[in-house]
């Protein structure tokens, strides 16, 4: 171990091999004590494969948990990670078909979570985010290995879909738009989630829905601050999350297909250079034709064509 280590010279290649080396038994075969080259190598063909044998976790269990935590934008709480495993028909059906004696269940048993999280915590930290702790892989090379190997092709749509679907039930539990689930991680993390899934119609419904922004610009990112004789005062930045929430949704919208898309209510605006029109999906602007008042054109940049519904009025400066 300590030559593959002379060779990589890397902290976190000692790191890795020293938790591998450590759960060898004295009576193990030779095969059984071989350290990859290389970090990714050694991530993916000693501590992945080892999660993944039947005698401990299996392959399902780990590929899905593993691919969850690398879907997620900061981590995930305990209590989210069994959630989503809960509502994966896959992992479902995987843990009925090795535990047959086990009854019917409508949530994963939390010791199923707890067994893979004591062999993966020497690899994750930990952080604060509304309200709760969030686990997180510790080292980006560690969250890179598992997006390769759990997130490629098709798997990564489909953690997002399940990510978003879980945090929209979350903070709509009613399904009404009316968003009274009082769940701030879940206000939060829905945008990101349905953006990577490419829910582009679903992204664009919530980021103009009233009640949505109303709801996270007052119940995300609440810090309270000491002030003078003893009192607090809160701060609110969920509107700041707001303006990431759109930049990501105008990165994602402007390269797709929105032919079939809601036209977006535009307005001509001077601010001393002449009457400008800005297109919200492409975030480019252009010179204000008169004729365009009062109607629905697409936007004049060749590369986005995004419908636009143009205001009758204008706004001088």
């Amino acid at each position: 171990m300590l030559g593959k280590f002379a060779s990589e010279g890397l902290p976190l290649y000692l790191r890795l091999a020293f938790e591998e080396a450590r759960l060898w038994r004295s009576y193990a075969e030779r095969e059984e004590t071989v350290l990859s080259e290389g970090i990714p190598a050694l991530i993916r063909e000693n501590l992945f494969a080892r999660l993944a044998q039947p005698a401990n976790h299996g392959r399902v269990m780990v590929a899905h948990s593993l691919g969850y935590l690398a879907a997620s934008r900061f981590g995930l709480s305990e209590d989210e990670i069994v959630d989503v495993l809960s509502l994966d028909d896959e992992v479902k059906r995987d843990f009925r078909e090795h535990a047959r004696r086990s009854p019917e269940i409508e949530r994963l048993p939390i010791v199923v979570w707890s067994r893979l999280y004591f062999d993966l915590a020497p690899y994750l930290s930990e952080r604060s985010a509304e309200g709760t702790t969030l686990l997180a892989f510790y080292h980006n090379q560690l969250r890179d290995a598992a997006r390769a190997e759990y997130l490629a092709g098709e798997h990564e749509s489909r953690r997002h879909t399940a990510l978003a679907g879980y945090f929209r039930g979350c903070s709509d539990p009613q399904g009404d738009r009316s968003w009274t689930g009082a769940y701030a991680r879940g206000l939060s993390e829905l945008p990101f989630h349905l953006a990577e899934a490419r829910e582009l119609d679903e992204l664009y419904e919530t980021l103009i829905d009233f009640k949505f922004l109303e709801h996270k610009a007052a119940e995300v990112a609440i810090a309270e601050h000491g002030v003078a004789d003893g009192e607090t005062t809160k701060t609110y930045a969920g509107v700041f999350s707001l303006e990431d929430d759109y930049e990501l949704a105008l990165a994602k919208l402007g390269g797709s297909s929105i032919a079939a898309r809601k036209p977006l209510i535009v307005t001509g605006v001077d601010l001393g250079e002449g009457l400008k029109l800005r297109c919200p999906w492409c975030n480019t602007s252009h010179p204000f034709e008169e004729e365009w008042r009062d109607t629905e054109i697409a936007c004049p940049n060749p590369d986005c064509k995004g419908p636009l519904k143009v205001n009758p009025f204008v706004r001088q400066r």
